[in-house]
């Protein structure tokens, strides 16, 4: 064997070990997150955060782990990112120190413990620091339909967009099979068609199916659910709300049209019963009303909350560890198909010089 392949040996064993550690790391990655609402472009243009900027945007699934953003300049010095409500009532906040980088404008990754949302409210990312020429990527053209730039305040008519992804889960989705909820009451036989509100029963929209209440303690809120409507062609759904069966009810939020749930957290109660019925629609076309559903919201108490939190992060944890461990094995197969590259290398090298002893220094076995 010349040395030529033996190189290639080496060569391709270290692509190997590469490609196996990108893998196994991108289910590492995987297993925390996903992307849930995004707005990225080539940006050209950056606004200052030496005072503050916010983003707005809604998101889809119920748990947030982590928020990209894109900034120019201002190596070194430390920036705020924070997640927070409408309130402006802070959910996560992290400091970062930004880096000296070439072309100076970087993408940073903030990761945080899992947040809870309500999928289809609207959050805010807010972003603070000292640096004059720390400068967040911006868009003068509206990409982004479900949120808006604010500048110091206000809407900026020059600023449509911050750069931004948030990543997250819908814990639904992660833990399928929850431990049944004590708080629901709903009364199946109680469930009756309230579609003299909605469109005509001819309606070309099929509506959505088998909805649920049940109380969400993180949120002190109420959690509907409900099977997805059979027509495809859809915007999403509406939810109602009221406080009388037979009485009139209020959109309470809109849900996307891959959602099967929704968060009601708005001016719930504790130990008072709330009805509700979803509608598929799009555009200014609706489906009849589903089936009503209620719920009894029960005594709110600190336990509730400190019990769904521990719970959130064990789980969360065991997210974490899963990722952990996909890295482990990347790491360990990355490892030994490059020792056996350099093994085989060194062992090639070992017979060449041997050779080259046996025939006086002259290597008729390996072609230099």
């Amino acid at each position: 064997m010349n040395a030529k392949k033996t190189i290639k040996i080496v060569l391709l064993s270290s692509f190997l070990a590469v490609f196996i550690l990108i893998i196994f790391g991108s289910q590492a990655k995987a297993a925390v997150f996903y992307v849930d609402q995004q707005c990225t472009f080539t940006p050209n243009a950056y606004r200052s955060a030496s005072g503050y900027l916010i983003q707005t945007f809604k998101p889809l699934m119920d748990r947030i782990t982590k928020i990209d953003f894109e900034i120019w300049g201002g190596s070194g010095q430390a920036i705020t990112m924070r997640l927070t409500d409408t309130d402006l009532t802070v959910l996560t906040e992290k400091t970062i120190v930004l880096e000296e980088v070439y072309p100076p404008h970087k993408v940073y990754s903030v990761l945080f413990d899992p947040v809870t949302v309500v999928p289809g409210n609207t959050y805010y990312i807010y972003l603070q620091g000292a640096p004059s020429d720390g400068s967040w990527a911006y868009s003068d053209t509206n990409l982004y339909s479900d949120g808006e730039a604010i500048v110091g305040g206000v809407v900026d008519p020059g600023v449509a967009d911050f750069y931004f992804i948030t990543y997250g889960y819908n814990y639904s989705e992660v833990y399928p099979d929850p431990p049944p909820n004590p708080y629901d009451t709903t009364d199946s036989s109680d469930e009756t068609d309230s579609s003299d509100d909605a469109d005509s029963s001819d309606s070309e929209i099929e509506k959505p199916t088998e909805p649920k209440a049940e109380f969400d303690k993180s949120s002190r809120g109420v959690r509907i659910s409900w099977t997805k409507s059979e027509t495809e062609d859809i915007d999403g759904y509406r939810i109602f709300r009221s406080e009388d069966k037979d009485g009139d009810y209020t959109e309470i939020g809109t849900a996307g049209k891959e959602n099967t749930d929704y968060i009601d957290n708005k001016n719930i109660d504790e130990e008072k019963t709330y009805y509700y019925y979803v509608r598929t629609y799009k555009e200014d076309t609706e489906s009849e009303n589903s089936e009503i559903v209620e719920i009894e919201t029960p005594v709110f108490t600190s336990e509730d909350t400190e019990d769904e939190k521990k719970e959130t992060d064990e789980k969360s944890e065991t997210i974490t560890k899963k990722g952990k461990n996909w890295l482990k094995i990347g790491l360990i197969a990355a490892f030994i198909i490059l020792a056996g590259g350099l093994t085989t290398y060194f062992i090639i090298k070992k017979r060449k010089n041997n050779a080259k002893k046996l025939n006086g220094g002259k290597n008729e076995n390996f072609k230099k």
